[in-house]
């Protein structure tokens, strides 16, 4: 509990340098402002290894297969089969396309 305190008294602290005091003296003081935005912006934490149940994946094939399993059903499949059908709303369809590499390669 005491730990907890301290973290939150340590976070509000830190909050209100942040907004005011830094905030009055960035003109002043471009140190301190300086400093207070690399705090923001530093990252604090790393990806951990993924671990499989025989071991730590070492190679990045190995975790990419790891991560796969783990999200694949996530996605959903659909059913492309009973789609419904849509009406066409113009007259004007287009029947005929021509375009060769050329034309495509100057687009790109």
């Amino acid at each position: 509990m005491v730990r907890e305190v301290n973290r939150v008294k340590a976070k509000a602290i830190k909050n209100y340098e942040n907004q005011y005091i830094v905030a009055d003296q960035a003109k002043s003081n471009p140190n301190l402002f300086y400093k207070a935005v690399n705090q923001c912006t530093k990252v604090n934490k790393s990806i951990p290894i993924l671990a499989t149940q025989d071991g730590k994946a070492i190679t990045d094939s190995e975790e990419a297969e790891i991560l796969n399993s783990f999200f694949r059903y996530a996605s959903v499949q659909e059913n492309y089969e009973n789609l419904p059908s849509v009406e066409i709303k113009s007259d004007k369809l287009l029947t005929d396309i021509d375009f060769t590499v050329h034309d495509v390669r100057k687009l790109l």
